[in-house]
């Protein structure tokens, strides 16, 4: 994962917001199971973020920490029996150290910044704003716990509302339910989300989202798709775009055609260099169109050079449909490159897919 610390930026609509509850993440937290391997594919490939809350985080950071402590005891346990048993003596285990370990691993793999603190002190809710900023580190979007939605939280545990139980539970669940909502509108307007949660809380019985909770998309005019396991959401979005790499990518884009295509249209000449540089040129062929789209400019006495994206629609997607993809309908790509006097360059580590189903 990138290093770099940025901040979020407004995601436009084909980005997918993947929004991972700690029940999910608890069970992958290392990062190295293959659901996780497809999950980093998927969002490696395309436009997708993974949303964690920082209650999440916690819980996850919770969960280390017991488990941790639950096999030291163990091995402490089985230790002194060997010793019993034999002429040996087992090294003492440094369990502060283990966990501490354990913890730093975690948190390196979520792009968790040194220093940066997760709840308050003593594991309650403040009202004051989150120590905990939000923070964009490669495809991961680490978000704060936002206090604006306590009372409502507050006021769903006494009416019973879902996501609380009708014992007035589930704390954790409403607030991290209406910080996301509040989250995704506020920051992700328009981008379509991902909802992923085995609680029953949330869940009807019948792998929809309970009614209380569909009026809250509804309120906060969100497109949300709710998934009850990683497995059924990776299903639907990453099988369709498995095998797809910079090879399949080259086999179907004639790179050398689209530079005789700028070539012979002097595309340079063609964008606004002062004015408009988001402007968009088509070039179109039979198998595919793509769409230049300038970003910035860099002019030297000698040469003009333009960095540039690259939307590829690909109009065939036979072969994919071969293999039993029946939801794709229409596959882009994006790269970015570069024009340096008429002469095209594409950057071989960034591209990402989009598709569309039917």
């Amino acid at each position: 994962m990138a290093d770099e610390i940025r901040s979020i930026p407004r995601i436009r609509r084909e980005h997918l917001i993947i929004v991972i509850d700690s029940n999910i993440l608890i069970g992958n937290y290392a990062f190295n199971s293959r659901d996780m391997e497809n999950l980093l594919d998927l969002t490696q490939k395309t436009s997708s973020y993974i949303y964690m809350h920082e209650i999440v985080i916690e819980e996850v950071r919770a969960h280390i920490v017991n488990k941790c402590s639950e096999h030291i005891e163990k091995i402490i346990k089985n230790s002194k029996e060997l010793e019993k048993w034999g002429d040996v003596k087992i090294p003492p285990i440094d369990k502060d150290k283990l966990i501490k370990t354990s913890l730093e691993k975690f948190e390196r793999l979520v792009s968790l910044p040194d220093g940066v603190s997760i709840g308050t002190p003593d594991g309650g809710v403040s009202k004051e704003p989150s120590a905990f900023p939000v923070i964009i580190v490669g495809k991961i979007i680490l978000a704060p716990l936002d206090a604006s939605d306590l009372d409502e939280v507050l006021m769903r545990l006494i009416k019973r509302i879902a996501p609380c139980s009708r014992n007035g539970e589930e704390f954790r669940d409403a607030m991290i339910w209406l910080n996301m909502l509040r989250f995704c509108k506020k920051r992700f307007d328009g981008s379509p989300v991902a909802f992923i949660s085995a609680d029953k809380h949330f869940s009807d019985g019948n792998k929809q989202l309970k009614p209380e909770l569909l009026e809250d998309v509804r309120k906060y005019g969100i497109d949300l798709e709710y998934f009850e396991s990683l497995p059924e959401f990776l299903e639907k979005y990453s099988e369709p775009i498995k095998g797809i790499d910079r090879d399949w990518i080259n086999s179907r884009i004639d790179f050398e055609r689209v530079n005789e295509l700028i070539k012979s249209k002097d595309i340079l000449k063609m964008f606004n260099y002062y004015n408009n540089l988001g402007q968009e040129i088509e070039l179109e062929e039979d198998a595919w169109t793509i769409k230049l789209k300038a970003f910035y400019l860099i002019r030297k006495e000698s040469s003009l050079e333009v960095n540039l994206t690259f939307e590829v629609d690909i109009k065939n997607v036979a072969d994919i449909k071969k293999d039993n993809k029946n939801n794709v309908s229409d596959i882009r790509f994006e790269v970015s490159g570069n024009i340096i006097d008429n002469k095209i360059s594409i950057n071989e580590s960034t591209y990402s897919i989009r598709w569309n189903e039917i």
